[in-house]
């Protein structure tokens, strides 16, 4: 048995498992096939496994139905879901319901004829997402509201992100669409009246 270590489970085990190896190849190639099933129960690395094998080889019919039983399992194993894949599979699943609520959500206010200002109610639902998709449908939210101040507040928080890629670049042309001109100038006057009419902490 080895000796208890005060260190790093995984270490302490794999230094275990070097111990044993290396004890059993010093009187190898004369090991019993007692021996031999005993270290097989101790569900060796396959490494240290191989290395001992080989140095009693050839091994006995029972050490090869052993083997061959642990190389079942391992097969058989292969067959079934890891449980990663499953919790891979369950978050994918999650996060597709989800963006499907929230689009349905987004839908349902835009064919709403009763409610008097749609895109509001989409930008607060945006507002609370943090993806890139999301980020991208609200600058376009609020370039459709005519909120020039927020716009470009959003346009630049997904430069910043995500780079000066496409998407941004299109931003800028619907906002000089729009007469919003995006300019250093324009940026620092937003963010100018943005600074002076945040709410101050008392």
């Amino acid at each position: 048995m080895c000796p208890k270590k005060k260190s790093n489970g995984l270490t302490t085990t794999q230094n275990c498992s070097g111990t044993v190896k290396n004890a059993l190849l010093l009187v190898s190639p004369y090991l019993s096939d007692e021996v031999l099933l005993a270290y097989l129960a101790t569900n060796p690395p396959n490494g240290n496994l191989q290395q001992v094998i080989l140095a009693n080889s050839p091994v006995s019919q029972n050490i090869l139905d052993a083997l061959n039983g642990i190389q079942n399992q391992l097969n058989n194993a292969q067959t079934s879901v890891s449980s990663m894949t499953y919790l891979n599979n369950e978050i994918g699943f999650a996060t597709t319901e989800r963006n499907s609520i929230i689009d349905e959500r987004i839908r349902l206010f835009l064919t709403d004829t009763l409610v008097l200002n749609p895109l509001d109610s989409v930008a607060v639902i945006l507002k609370e997402e943090n993806r890139q998709i999301r980020k991208k449908q609200l600058c376009d939210t609020y370039i459709g509201k005519g909120d020039t101040l927020k716009a470009i507040q959003t346009r630049d928080s997904i430069e910043l992100e995500y780079g000066y890629n496409n998407y941004v670049k299109m931003a800028d042309i619907q906002l000089d669409i729009q007469g919003m001109k995006y300019s250093p100038s324009l940026r620092q006057h937003f963010h100018f009246l943005s600074c002076i009419t945040r709410p101050t902490l008392v």
